[in-house]
């Protein structure tokens, strides 16, 4: 399996075991006639990842068959461009890098979205001509292989399984949207935030705003997902004793009259008597408590990651949240005594130091619920209105973090609903490809994964989630992103960009 992007000077060859020497590749390299300059053993490359997924405070066992497939990380990609771009530089003009790597399923699948993620990045192309390019001949398909759902045991591709296309395009999003913030935000940076703090930039929002003098400002609101804070620091005991919420000084909350303790089965049930996206979606309710068992509840392991700048308490993580991200909302989605939480959540502890908390909750596993998903649009509209009207003469830069127990499942569902509905010309295939890329590990089971997808389809299955008329507005129409936005920010890039 190899391809020749003679326009880009390089040799993509999929062959053996993916070394230099060997002899399927060197038989490609004869039967193709080419000059092979600087070489690339995808599989041996730490700035690849050696083609497998790793991450920080989990092992490769618990990814499942992610660790294998991927996808990879943005930090992953941008180290990929620049190692290609150094390749290129020093190879004549007369001949090509040589990427290899072995036949592996997952070492082929994470090449072809490297190689893509490249010409996206690099050569500003759209994914579809990307991958018009990188496609073997042999294998047009390719653009359809999935990735499976990670956290699992075993291999699951369910039918919302996330393709290449889809990470492509979604990676695609995100450069036009400029999500990368490639400026401030290398891959080596972005790892030791997520080795840190396990958190990381999913979105930015533009708002547009008018001063005292009359001159419109951009400020710039990002979207961070992070893990509950109490599982990060070295030291989660250190917190003041109140750890409980007051009845004066409690973070505001969505009523929610399941307990963490209570299980799954009870809340799914409630879900799904609200929710025709559970039932409408599956063969039956049985098959909601099959998939949360098939994935594995993703604890973390605070010795796997070796950074010296982890907080050493939630005042360091406060500190780090107000100065350095300028957050003004702190959104959790998991509740106080979830297991595996050192000493249980942080209780008001954000909220006495003056970062505004929201509490969100609902059970580990599942996607959101309809008096969820409604506070949230809610939360954030109020939030906006309130900082379009500040008349600070210059930009400014703010953050929304939104976590739940581990920054993956709950929180990314959130995060995946709020892209679609501030930005109505993306589609939500778009913000899944890209939320698996900028989070690696994220929407955790096959009910996540079809939550995510009912977001692109009719309101019969997304107002469900949102209205009590099944006959009601989606996600997009509830959500007026337009009063925030200059005409020209609001792009249609996209309808001429269709794979």
């Amino acid at each position: 399996m190899w391809r020749h992007v003679a326009s880009e000077r390089f040799l993509w060859i999929a062959g053996g075991t993916g070394s230099q020497g060997d002899a399927e590749i060197q038989d490609v390299i004869r039967q193709a006639n080419l000059e092979v300059g600087e070489t690339l053993c995808l599989e041996t490359l730490e700035s690849t990842s050696r083609l497998q997924l790793r991450l920080p405070f989990f092992s490769a066992k618990q990814l499942g068959r992610a660790a294998e497939y991927g996808p990879l990380g943005v930090d992953v990609v941008l180290d990929f461009c620049q190692e290609l771009n150094r390749a290129l530089k020093k190879t004549s003009a007369d001949a090509n890098v040589g990427l290899y790597c072995s036949t592996r399923d997952g070492a082929v699948l994470s090449a072809l979205l490297l190689m893509g993620s490249f010409l996206i990045l690099e050569r500003n192309m759209c994914a579809g001509d990307a991958l018009g390019l990188i496609m073997p001949a042999d294998r047009p398909d390719a653009m359809e292989w999935k990735f499976p759902r990670p956290w699992c045991s075993k291999e699951a591709w369910s039918k919302d399984a996330l393709s290449l296309k889809e990470c492509l395009r979604g990676l695609e999003v995100a450069a036009a949207k400029n999500w990368l913030h490639r400026k401030s935000l290398s891959g080596s940076s972005r790892r030791n935030i997520a080795s840190a703090y396990d958190a990381m930039p999913i979105f930015t929002f533009k708002l547009v705003r008018d001063s005292m003098d009359g001159a419109p400002y951009d400020d710039n609101i990002t979207f961070w997902v992070a893990a509950d804070p109490v599982t990060t620091v070295v030291d989660p005991s250190r917190r003041p004793s109140n750890t409980g919420a007051s009845a004066n000084s409690s973070p505001k909350s969505v009523e929610n009259n399941s307990s963490s303790r209570k299980g799954r089965k009870s809340l799914i049930q409630k879900i799904a008597s609200q929710s025709s996206f559970f039932s409408t979606q599956t063969n039956s309710r049985s098959s909601l408590f099959r998939a949360l068992r098939k994935s594995t509840d993703p604890t973390k392991d605070t010795s796997l990651t070796a950074s010296a700048d982890r907080p050493v308490h939630l005042e360091d993580f406060a500190k780090w949240l107000k100065n350095d991200l300028g957050c003004v909302m702190l959104v959790r989605a998991n509740f106080e005594d979830e297991p595996n939480l050192p000493g249980g959540s942080y209780g008001d502890f954000f909220h006495e130091r003056g970062i505004r908390q929201v509490d969100l909750q609902f059970t580990d596993g599942t996607a959101p619920p309809q008096e969820v998903a409604q506070s949230l649009l809610v939360e954030v509209g109020l939030l906006l209105d309130s900082l379009k009207e500040k008349t600070i003469q210059k930009p400014c830069n703010y953050a929304v973090v939104v976590h739940c127990k581990s920054g993956l499942g709950r929180s990314m569902s959130l995060l995946c609903m709020l892209a679609v509905a501030l930005f109505p010309d993306i589609q939500a295939a778009d913000t899944f490809g890209w939320a698996r890329i900028a989070r690696p590990g994220a929407i955790q089971t096959a009910v996540q994964e079809r939550f995510v997808r009912s977001l692109d389809e009719e309101a019969a299955t997304t107002c469900c989630l949102l209205s009590e008329n099944k006959s009601g507005p989606s996600v997009r129409n509830l959500f007026n992103s337009e009063k925030y936005q200059s005409k020209q920010s609001q792009s249609a890039w996209l309808q001429d960009k269709s794979l």
